[in-house]
């Protein structure tokens, strides 16, 4: 730990009592496809981060707000297939950018 606190923090600092140490490991989880059809998947139902750093609410806020404007073309008439919502193509497909 100590080797890490030099190498990272640049700060003259010695750790001299550890009481508890713990290993951190992120999960992150992903569908292979956000869409299928006229079937979409957004927000947890899609995706799953640690609940650390709020990042799975903060990817599910983005991903409805993307899907939303989407479907709001849809319902103005455009496109005329309700089912060809613009989208990026899957390659590209992260959360928040479908």
């Amino acid at each position: 730990m100590q080797e890490v606190l030099d190498r990272r923090s640049g700060l003259e600092t010695r750790i001299t009592v550890v009481h508890w140490t713990s290993v951190y490991r992120t999960h992150r989880r992903m569908t292979e496809r956000f869409r299928v059809g006229c079937v979409f998947l957004v927000g947890d139902a899609a995706h799953i981060h640690s609940p650390a750093g709020g990042q799975g609410m903060n990817t599910g806020i983005g991903d409805a707000y993307n899907l939303g404007w989407k479907l709001a073309l849809v319902a103005k008439g455009f496109p005329t297939n309700r089912c060809s919502i613009p989208t990026k193509p899957s390659a590209s497909r992260s959360p928040a950018s479908f």
